[in-house]
């Protein structure tokens, strides 16, 4: 299961956002920077949840509840989640932190 397969549109615009990350990277710019980190990290942990009530609904079919519930804790997500989500805050760091050195260094010039 991956962005594409929940969402076409959301998968794109989740690939969107990291180009934008990356331009703001190269050019230093520390507010695009933690506003695509939030962004990212508010759609995924969008999709994550889509995920899970994909999945719950996949099993609904099955009459007996508990059985429905055993078969949706089977399903398992990839590491790929966790690496999204620390992409994510490592990009809200890295802003926070950049605009931190750059007062430091306008206040107190050597």
């Amino acid at each position: 299961m991956n962005f594409f397969w929940i969402h076409v549109a959301l998968g794109i615009l989740l690939v969107t956002i990291a180009v934008i990350a990356l331009f703001a990277l190269f050019t230093q710019r520390n507010l695009l920077i933690r506003l695509s980190g939030w962004f990212s990290l508010g759609l995924t942990v969008f999709i994550f949840m889509a995920a899970k009530w994909k999945v719950a609904d996949s099993f609904a079919f099955i009459p007996l509840k508990k059985l429905a519930t055993l078969a949706t804790g089977i399903v398992h997500f990839s590491w790929g989640w966790l690496v999204l989500l620390t992409g994510a805050v490592l990009l809200i760091i890295a802003g926070k932190t950049n605009e931190t050195s750059v007062q430091k260094s306008v206040t107190n010039p050597q």
